[in-house]
């Protein structure tokens, strides 16, 4: 799989160039590089559990949107380099804090030692669900080669139209791809698996970020998911923790928190909707997730 470097195209983006020599648009380079890695207790409840969720923040990402929150790593690069040993030990370490999974958030750009660290670990005796935490821009079939190494999709539906796509993140086809990715991931994963702690073992949960003055756009979001995917079979997860980050204050739309008011109506449109499992934010979950349940079929 590692051939797959020397003309990348793991991501959209399709670059087609040589990592060993170049950096893409991602500007990552041809070895893992991570942020941290910890038990992280801000997901939804499911996936936190009593001890947390074992996150590995991957650095560089595809997407680049001008509002990242994690830009200082996901834009900017920081980070260690690490190779796939080392990695197989984040994972069994955390394994041994009590995490209830492994949470790789934005991964895309070194799926190649992703894997085999995942390989590692599994011979190494670790026995805890895998988390891919994807931004939906991915290669469709690209995830499918993740489909024996990942046990839980988190992924993300950020825009339903090409424009917004194309203003805040440069990815005018993030829809199609957003889309025929969750197909994808619903295909391998159809339906959700919880244990009798009632954490989640299998399946795919869909997180929504809305964007402030963006209500229309979140209500098509939601429409397009309903579209594609078994709304029984699948989590949605509603965000309403948008903060202006990075170059938002260059975008006066949203260079703003959400209003009480889009909250309480985006409140309104899930709460009618015919999801079997779903979250949603409390409070703006900056400290935290501080979900709840909207949908009372299940609760941890």
């Amino acid at each position: 799989m590692f051939e797959i470097l020397k003309n990348c195209h793991l991501c959209p983006r399709n670059c087609n160039i040589n990592r060993f020599t170049s950096r893409g648009y991602c500007k990552a380079p041809a070895y893992p590089v991570i942020y941290s890695y910890f038990p992280h207790k801000g997901e939804e409840p499911p996936i936190t559990g009593s001890n947390g969720s074992g996150i590995v923040f991957f650095s560089f990402c595809p997407l680049q949107c001008v509002y990242c929150q994690n830009f200082k790593f996901s834009h900017e690069g920081e980070g260690k380099k690490i190779d796939v040993e080392q990695l197989s030990f984040v994972f069994t370490e955390l394994q041994s804090f009590g995490c209830h999974n492994i949470n790789l958030v934005t991964g895309t750009q070194y799926i190649p030692w992703i894997r085999e660290a995942i390989q590692i670990s599994r011979r190494r005796g670790i026995k805890i669900p895998f988390i891919w935490n994807s931004s939906g821009f991915e290669n469709p079939w690209i995830v499918e080669w993740l489909k024996n190494y990942i046990d839980i999709y988190i992924v993300d539906f950020r825009y339903a139209s090409k424009e917004r796509a194309e203003k805040y993140s440069d990815a005018p086809e993030y829809p199609l791809y957003a889309e025929e990715t969750i197909k994808e991931m619903h295909r391998q994963k159809h339906k959700l698996e919880f244990t009798s702690e009632g954490l989640l073992k299998k399946g795919v949960i869909i997180r929504v970020l809305a964007l402030p003055g963006h209500i229309p756009e979140f209500k098509d979001i939601i429409e397009r998911i309903k579209a594609i995917v078994n709304t029984n079979e699948v989590g949605i997860s509603i965000l309403t923790q948008y903060t202006p980050f990075f170059k938002a204050e260059n975008f006066e739309e949203i260079n703003r928190p959400l209003s009480e008011e889009e909250i309480a109506e985006i409140y309104k449109i899930v709460q009618n909707e015919d999801f079997a499992y779903g979250w949603i934010q409390e409070g703006r979950g900056l400290d935290k997730f501080a979900g709840k349940n909207f949908k009372a079929k299940f609760k941890l």
